[in-house]
């Protein structure tokens, strides 16, 4: 199975919740957690992450509207071929 390049835009604490979401739908990541500070000056800061999905799209869709739920402002692409969806 090929990987699947992922970008998450938005909150980084909700990027590990999206990376869970992902495993839990039987999909393997490799990604850079980040760094979080403890102070509310972090909690606005957007965060930007490349990620390397082994699952399939369908997985993604199902993380992406788990995370939705619980993060509306979360933005989650992944390229297919050339486009990103």
């Amino acid at each position: 199975m090929e990987a699947i390049q992922v970008t998450y835009k938005g909150p980084p604490r909700a990027a590990r919740l999206f990376v869970s979401y992902l495993e839990a739908e039987g999909a393997t990541v490799e990604w850079e957690p980040p760094y979080e500070q403890r102070d509310l000056g972090s909690v606005a800061v957007g965060y930007t992450a490349g990620m390397l999905v082994w699952g399939t799209v369908e997985a993604i869709k199902a993380a992406r509207a788990k995370l939705r739920e619980r993060q509306p402002d979360a933005e989650v692409d992944w390229r297919e071929g050339d486009a990103y969806r």
